[in-house]
C-alpha cells in the first residue's frame, strides 16, 4: 500500500502491524523527483512494504536570490529545532518510527528521527557541501548509476548500487512516423537545448524538430524547421507524441539518472544522447546514438558536459541515412534494455531495503 500525505497535513493513516514501513521524503517538483518517488514506492509496495510518501522539501518560487536565501535559512533553522525535538520524542518512545526513511535528492535532517534507519538516493550534480557531515551517519547511500557509485564511495562504506527505472509509456498500437524528431526540454536548463537549436539552425534542409518546453522557460525561437511549443502538454497527448516520434533528441548536459533517456528507450525510440556519464550508461551505441562534448564544468560532485554542435550535426545526418533494418535493431535493443533494467531495479531496491531493515533488527 502507498499512503500519500504530500497533499495535506491533516491526513492520518495507520501503519499495519507486522508490515515493513518505508517513508519516501522528497520534493514534489512535478518532474523527475515526483516520478522517482512514485517509481520507488511502486517497487517497494510490490515487495510487501507499506509506503508513505512525504513531501517535506519546498523552495521559494521567488526569482530574487536574497529572498531564496532567506527562505532557505528559515527552513534550515526550523529543521534544526524539529530535529532536536523529534530525537527526544523518539528516544522516549512517544512517536512510532518507520523502519526506513528514503530521501530523494534532498537530505532533510529533521526527518531522521522518524525512522530507525535513514538512506539517501542522491543526484550527484545537486550535492551541496553542507551535507557532507551527514553522510557518515547515514545507514546507506543508494546510487542510481555506476558513475554516482564512484563519486560517493569515498564518503561512505555503505554505498549500494540499486540502479533506477522509469514508467513504461510504450503503446504498441502507435506506429512510428518516419524521420520525426522530438526534444522534451521541460523545465530543465540542462537538456542540451541550445546545442540542438544551433544544429537545426545550421541545417534548414533537415526534417522538423518538435521542441516542447515549460512556458516558464519560454524563449524566442525563429528557426523554420523547429516546431517550438512553450506549453504544458497533457499527459495523453504527450504520450502519443512520444510513441509516434522515431528519434528522441536528448543531449543532456547532466543527469542524476536520466528519466527522459530511460523513458524514451522504453518507447522503442532511437535516442541521441551525450557520450558522458551517466548518460552513456543508459544510452550506448548498440541501442542508441552518442555525441561527443566539447566543454565541461564542475557541478556538485558531478561534471556537466556540453554536447558539441558539430557532433550533433554528424549524428543527425547519420540518423537520416539509417536503413529500416538498422533502425529496427536499435529500437528493439532499446526496448529490451528498458525491460531488463526495470526488472533488475525492482529486485535490487527491494533487496537493499530488506538488508537495511535486517541491520536495524540485529543491531
Amino acid at each position: 500500500m502507498v499512503f500519500d500525505n504530500s497533499d495535506s497535513n491533516d491526513l492520518i493513516a495507520t501503519h499495519p502491524q507486522g508490515q515493513p514501513w518505508a517513508r519516501i521524503v522528497y520534493w514534489s517538483n512535478g518532474g523527475g523527483l515526483s516520478r522517482s518517488a512514485r517509481i520507488v514506492s511502486e517497487a517497494l509496495t510490490s515487495a510487501g512494504w507499506w509506503v508513505e510518501l512525504v513531501e517535506d522539501v519546498r523552495f521559494s518560487p521567488s526569482r530574487y536570490r536574497v529572498v531564496r536565501l532567506a527562505h532557505r535559512c528559515r527552513r534550515w533553522l526550523r529543521h534544526g529545532m524539529e530535529r532536536g525535538a523529534r530525537a527526544v520524542a523518539a528516544r522516549a518512545g512517544w512517536i512510532e518510527q518507520a523502519d526506513l526513511n528514503i530521501f530523494l535528492e534532498e537530505l532533510v535532517p529533521s526527518q531522521f528521527s522518524l525512522a530507525r534507519r535513514n538512506v539517501w538516493i542522491p543526484n550527484q550534480e545537486w550535492m551541496p557541501v553542507r551535507w557532507k557531515p551527514y553522510l557518515p551517519s547515514l545507514d546507506g547511500i543508494w546510487v542510481k548509476t555506476r558513475y554516482a557509485e564512484q563519486l560517493f564511495n569515498p564518503y561512505s562504506p555503505l554505498v549500494t548500487y540499486v540502479g533506477f527505472s522509469s514508467f513504461d509509456r510504450y503503446d504498441p498500437s502507435v506506429v512510428k512516423e518516419p524521420q520525426t524528431f522530438l526534444h522534451l526540454a521541460g523545465q530543465s536548463l540542462q537538456k542540451g537545448t541550445p546545442a540542438l537549436l544551433e544544429a537545426w539552425r545550421r541545417h534548414p534542409e533537415w526534417p522538423k524538430l518538435v521542441l516542447i518546453q515549460n512556458p516558464n522557460r519560454a524563449q524566442v525561437v525563429k528557426i523554420p524547421n523547429v516546431d517550438y511549443r512553450p506549453i504544458r502538454i497533457g499527459d495523453e497527448e504527450l504520450r502519443l507524441l512520444q510513441n509516434r516520434s522515431e528519434f528522441h533528441m536528448c543531449p543532456s548536459e547532466a543527469e542524476g539518472f536520466g528519466h527522459i533517456l530511460c523513458e524514451s528507450m522504453g518507447l522503442g525510440g532511437i535516442v541521441l544522447s551525450t557520450d558522458a556519464p551517466p548518460m552513456n550508461e543508459l544510452v550506448t551505441n548498440d541501442r542508441g546514438i552518442l555525441v561527443s562534448y566539447d566543454r565541461t564544468k564542475q557541478q556538485g560532485l558531478g561534471t556537466t558536459c556540453y554536447a558539441a554542435v558539430s557532433s550533433i550535426e554528424a549524428a543527425v545526418n547519420r540518423l537520416l541515412q539509417l536503413s529500416e533494418t538498422e533502425k529496427q535493431k536499435l529500437r528493439e535493443r532499446a526496448r529490451e534494455w528498458f525491460l531488463d533494467n526495470h526488472a533488475r531495479f525492482t529486485q535490487d531496491i527491494a533487496k537493499a531495503a530488506a538488508a537495511a531493515a535486517e541491520r536495524e533488527r540485529s543491531s
